[in-house]
């Protein structure tokens, strides 16, 4: 059991602008397994070496309601180590005045033990060693103004829509509201952007505070406390007040702008996404640079480039039309230079611009044919088999077994038109094939 008398000692609350602090080890740990899983998740690949070390204080924010933990750096005896991620132990904290044994959900932000995970060696940091934590701060920032929009954009939903949140995700890129409605009308996604731009342009004050469970259910939040301790209560002025342990801006202007990108359906809800602060100014500035270029390469003004894409597009599809044609009055001719003066037979290797698709629909206009088609194609083999009319009474597990085995071919189909694909083979085991083919169909 940890003894943690004050709040103080978790400085990403009491002073979320500070970026490095002094601090001793209190406990160095190898990673558990589920450790190990759950920095898998968040991190996508864990280094070989991490240890799970405890400060005596910290200002680095451990991942919860749906925000990742903070990570940066620590110098310890002249030698820096990166810490890639920060989460959290709960009900192991005993207050001022808690009685040992009481262990209550910390959840509210009370209870919280933040544990650093360090790219290291166990052995290079010890219990009572000094150490100076460096945060990494863009990366912060940038959550505390992804959270601080979300709770904007889900407190407007809410008074607005009468639409309640279900979950929420702060990405890298774009933060997602998940919301209790199977549908929404973009138009009033279109009204919440504007809103939240609104208030963010207003600078609205954001404070964080805690109260008693008494004090803060008498606030009447947009969502149910799940906490019987006390609650830290974040407040956007009179737009929004809602229990939450994250971390957030000191004002709405800090959030610079909010950007609706969309919503996708999920679970029978659907996720409202967006992008806000610093990714939101980004993507601004994508999105001009490539409607820049396109400009320059249509000559053309911004106005101008769907009716420009449009006609592109339109001419497109009558190209690919008219290729096909070609490609199908090609086949047909290519089959009947080859069946001309004999039985209705041919195999051949295709020039790597046609398509066997072409050769299979011009087959469609023959009532005899056995036709065997090969392609090289990006280090492998197409094949096309045909074997309609007098032809169908070759069978095709014959051909598979006889002459498409030796190549390792893979496919199937149902008659009277068969294909597939096999490994790149040497152009002798190609014509070997092909000759087979032609001896088999002559027989038939």
């Amino acid at each position: 059991m940890l003894y943690i008398e004050s709040m103080e000692n978790l400085f990403y609350y009491t002073d979320p602008y500070c970026r490095e602090i002094d601090a001793k080890v209190t406990d160095v740990q190898d990673i558990t397994e589920q450790q190990a899983h759950q920095l898998s998740v968040s991190l996508g690949k864990v280094p070989h070496d991490v240890c799970a070390v405890l400060f005596s204080t910290t200002i680095f924010y451990p991942e919860g309601g749906g925000q990742p933990g903070d990570r940066g750096t620590v110098t310890i005896g002249g030698h820096s180590f990166e810490i890639i991620d920060t989460h959290k132990k709960h009900n192991n904290v005993i207050h001022k005045g808690q009685e040992a044994g009481d262990e209550r959900d910390s959840d509210g932000g009370l209870g919280i033990v933040p544990v650093h995970f360090v790219a290291c060696s166990k052995n290079l940091i010890h219990a009572g060693d000094e150490a100076h934590l460096v945060l990494d701060w863009d990366h912060r920032y940038a959550f505390m103004q992804l959270h601080t929009a979300q709770h904007l954009l889900s407190g407007l939903m809410f008074s607005k829509l009468g639409i309640g949140t279900v979950s929420v995700h702060l990405g890298v890129d774009n933060l997602t509201v998940e919301v209790s409605e199977p549908e929404i009308n973009e138009s009033d996604m279109l009204l919440i952007e504007d809103a939240a731009n609104d208030a963010v342009l207003s600078g609205l004050n954001v404070s964080c505070s805690f109260l008693s469970h008494s004090e803060a259910e008498a606030l009447h939040m947009r969502r149910s406390i799940k906490v019987d301790t006390d609650v830290r209560v974040v407040r956007i002025a009179d737009l929004d007040a809602i229990a939450c342990g994250g971390m957030h801006v000191k004002c709405t202007s800090e959030c610079r702008i909010v950007l609706y990108q969309g919503q996708e359906k999920i679970r029978g809800n659907i996720r409202t996404i967006w992008k806000a602060g610093t990714a939101a100014m980004d993507q601004i500035h994508a999105d001009h640079d490539i409607v820049r270029r396109l400009c320059a390469l249509q000559s053309a003004r911004p106005e101008e480039l769907f009716g420009i894409s449009d006609a592109l597009q339109k001419s497109l599809v009558q190209e690919r039309a008219e290729k096909s044609r070609l490609s199908l009055m090609l086949a047909k001719s290519l089959i009947d230079a080859r069946i001309a003066g004999k039985a209705s037979s041919c195999a051949f290797v295709l020039d790597s611009e046609m398509d066997l698709k072409s050769f299979a629909s011009a087959a469609e206009g023959y009532d005899n044919l056995a036709l065997a088609a090969v392609k090289k194609d990006s280090g492998k083999i197409l094949w096309l088999v045909v074997l309609k009319g007098r032809y169908e009474k070759i069978q095709f597990s014959e051909v598979r077994s006889r002459l498409l085995g030796p190549l390792g071919a893979k496919g199937g189909g149902r008659s009277p038109l068969f294909q597939g694909m096999a490994a790149e083979c040497t152009d002798e085991s190609i014509a070997e094939f092909l000759r087979g083919f032609e001896a088999m169909a002559g027989e038939a």
